[in-house]
């Protein structure tokens, strides 16, 4: 009995362990919290961070769902990467008004001293 036991407990922690090795990037679309190990971004994607050194609170964007229409974040932004084959434009203001800091296509920028707070691809 105790076997039988041991061995369905087993079943489960491996269970577990693999759908928490093999659940793919995808999940980490809308806001999350980027932890030490994870990917710091996928190709297509634009990720926003809380800090410049890529960690804490994260949002990514599907790069084929943006359009030109401003995107609002849910916190001030000290880091980004750009891994899509779009221009965007960062604005400190969180509609996308005032001077915008342009980031090319596939860059990556850090901003330690101010932060953003919305953005929208360049036309």
């Amino acid at each position: 009995m105790r076997i039988r036991q041991l061995s369905a407990a087993l079943a489960a922690a491996t269970a577990v362990l693999t759908v928490g090795l093999f659940a793919g990037p995808a999940s980490a679309y809308g806001p999350t919290t980027r932890h030490n190990g994870e990917p710091a971004c996928e190709t297509g994607a634009v990720c926003v961070y809380e800090s410049a050194s890529f960690e804490g609170a994260t949002v990514w964007y599907r790069g084929e769902s943006l359009g030109t229409d401003c995107v609002t974040l849910p916190f001030g932004a000290h880091g980004d990467i750009n891994a899509t084959s779009k221009k965007l434009l960062h604005f400190a203001t969180a509609d996308c008004t005032g001077y915008g800091l342009t980031e090319p296509a596939g860059g990556m920028h850090t901003w330690p001293a101010s932060a953003t707070h919305s953005f929208r691809v360049s036309s």
